[in-house]
């Protein structure tokens, strides 16, 4: 049986990280940290029959060697990096991964629905590491001047990925409104799609318990 339990706390401790430490070198080491113990969670199932592969191995002991060097160089870009390898993280494994297990079950449990709520999760998480890193790579990322904790961008992202629009700030013209409207769209489409599947396996279960 895959167990989303885990992951799931692992994805929500990376997300109130963002909401509750101010320091971005913290931030951005203590979500590459949470997002490799996301992956190793992620694909490490034995009892499945699912294991580590060496390039995930390899992968994970890198991001987390680089990712304490933020610590001691002041420097905006390296912010940036650091906040990339929790994304590489999840867009190159973790969130792949975790949207084929759940695809994969031919029931609707408890975990099924856990697995489509870490997915959901981890885009959300996604895109907030993507705006951040072009924040710090010269940005601006949202149009109205000023400080921006790392807290507002995880805030915009799920309020972008949500489509409730219920953000004060705005992105900037380019590349930020680009992906935000990106973001937008993907989240439409994952919930439409997704739904519909455990829809369907849900019609198929009550099919099979009446005959």
């Amino acid at each position: 049986m895959d167990s989303y339990a885990s992951l799931l706390l692992l994805l929500l401790a990376n997300f109130f990280l963002l909401e509750l430490v101010d320091d971005q070198r913290w931030g951005a080491l203590g979500s590459t940290l949470l997002a490799a113990a996301a992956l190793f969670v992620a694909i490490s199932d034995p009892d499945a029959g699912h294991r580590i592969k060496r390039r995930h191995a390899i992968q994970i002991a890198a991001c987390v060697s680089l990712a304490p060097i933020v610590l001691f160089v002041n420097s905006d870009e390296l912010v940036a990096l650091i906040y990339l390898l929790p994304a590489v993280l999840l867009v190159t494994a973790t969130l792949p991964v975790t949207i084929m297990r759940v695809l994969r079950h031919r029931r609707v449990t408890s975990e099924t629905i856990l697995g489509a709520l870490c997915a959901y999760v981890l885009l959300g998480l996604l895109f907030a590491f993507v705006f951040l890193a072009i924040e710090e790579l010269g940005g601006p990322f949202f149009a109205q001047p000023g400080e921006h904790p790392q807290s507002e961008f995880l805030f915009f992202s799920f309020i972008t990925l949500t489509t409730l629009g219920l953000s004060a700030a705005t992105p900037s013209i380019g590349l930020p409104q680009a992906l935000t409207a990106i973001e937008a769209l993907v989240g439409s489409v994952f919930l439409v799609t997704l739904v519909a599947r455990l829809v369907t396996l849900w019609g198929r279960q009550a099919e099979a318990g009446a005959e």
